[in-house]
């Protein structure tokens, strides 16, 4: 395989051609050797026909042996077959990987060039792999999906023509627009990983020229009324339970963390200032530092903020189980999944009356909101620990009563 460092993109077609006593230096019957040479971006390969003839015998114009020799037709017939036999497994080569390197010339008397397929490196890497289980768990169904379209993809398969296929090969099994376009967003990952370590060529990746349909989804938030009905709950009885959902929803909607660190929070993460509480915590998916200032968020006139509140509420029932001793700080105050989670907060809107899917993401989408009519981008963009202002963008919806509230300001 060709070093990761090295731009398959700039690899140009080999040039052959036949090169009669390379060295200048007859053998010691008279005789020079006659070779292929092969030459591709400053660099020579040479293979060996086995024949050798005298000078004389040469015909240097024609790069081939005088019909005056005995054996000249047999000679000739080898170095073409020769010729043949190498421009045959460098054009395997190319269409096995997308490439070919003059180095790898040199195994061209094996029977087939041994390549992985791009079925068998999309199954490797996904072996390798340290994401998330939920993200692999995503891949591997569109991985399942290109093999139920195709079993074996080689990578030369992969052209415009193997996209458009497989995309309409998913819309055949009903799935939604925006369900493809994950699909084929996940392929071209992959593609993409084999252009970086070198199985394929980046010219030839099909994304550059197809690009799947999708539809705006609906982005599911809170108005500030179902917030306002969220915090003000009361669940007691068998329903006491769904406090603690709630709680975690209510800190996603009042401090725009995602799901794994509302997860991972413990009293660790919360430091006390002169100003108030202060939360700082790494972000488990960017691995940033997020520095939080608590007591500015969703402010209480004459107390402390909605969030200091329920964390105070929090760091309270903690010392009351542990009763004060060390060693309790680093235990998270939720010990929950994501699915659990989801379940639990289905029964939570249908006690209070709000007709949304909710889930920890709807708290962050909530956050983002919130604040957008109330920030500058780029303070929402370091809140939110976006890599840039499009993403931001994605996530903040204008509610109907804002969209009235800005209107009723214009001086018609």
């Amino acid at each position: 395989m060709l070093s990761q460092n090295l731009d398959v993109s700039r690899l140009k077609k080999i040039k052959y051609s036949v090169v009669f006593n390379r060295k200048n230096e007859l053998r010691a019957d008279g005789k020079g050797l006659i070779q292929i040479r092969a030459y591709q971006n400053r660099k020579n390969c040479y293979f060996s026909t086995d024949i050798a003839v005298f000078p004389r015998y040469w015909d240097e114009r024609n790069k081939c042996v005088k019909s005056s020799h005995k054996a000249s037709r047999a000679y000739n017939k080898k170095i073409r077959d020769l010729l043949g036999i190498l421009e045959d497994y460098e054009y395997k080569l190319i269409q096995r990987q997308g490439y070919c390197n003059v180095s790898e010339l040199r195994g061209y008397n094996s029977a087939e060039p041994e390549r992985l397929t791009f079925t068998d490196f999309y199954r490797q890497e996904m072996a390798l792999s340290t994401i998330k289980a939920d993200s692999l768990k995503n891949q591997r169904t569109t991985f399942n999906k290109m093999c139920a379209f195709r079993p074996v993809v080689h990578f030369h398969d992969l052209t415009y023509l193997f996209v458009t296929d497989f995309d309409r090969f998913l819309k055949k099994e009903d799935l939604g627009l925006n369900t493809i376009a994950k699909h084929h967003r996940n392929l071209k990952k992959y593609i993409h990983l084999a252009e970086k370590k070198a199985f394929f060529l980046s010219a030839k990746n099909p994304y550059k020229l197809f690009k799947p349909a999708q539809e705006e989804p609906e982005r599911v938030y809170l108005t500030d009324l179902e917030l306002t009905t969220l915090e003000n709950m009361k669940l007691t009885g068998e329903n006491k339970r769904l406090e603690k959902f709630r709680d975690f929803l209510l800190i996603c909607c009042w401090t725009g963390l995602r799901f794994g660190d509302v997860k991972k929070l413990c009293p660790a993460h919360i430091i006390q200032t002169n100003k108030g509480l202060q939360l700082q915590i790494r972000a488990e998916k960017t691995k940033k530092f997020l520095n939080l200032p608590l007591y500015n968020l969703f402010k209480v006139e004459g107390q402390a903020s909605k969030v200091e509140q329920l964390v105070l509420r929090l760091l309270d029932e903690r010392e009351k189980v542990t009763g004060g001793h060390s060693g309790f700080e680093k235990i998270p105050f939720f010990d929950v999944s994501n699915q659990y989670l989801n379940r639990s907060l289905k029964s939570i809107a249908e006690l209070a009356g709000i007709k949304k899917r909710l889930t920890s993401h709807v708290g962050r989408r909530t956050f983002a909101t919130i604040l957008a009519t109330k920030v500058q981008m780029p303070v929402l963009q370091r809140l939110l620990q976006h890599s840039t202002l499009d993403m931001t963008k994605i996530y903040v919806q204008l509610s109907n009563q804002v969209i009235e509230n800005e209107l009723d300001k214009i001086k018609w």
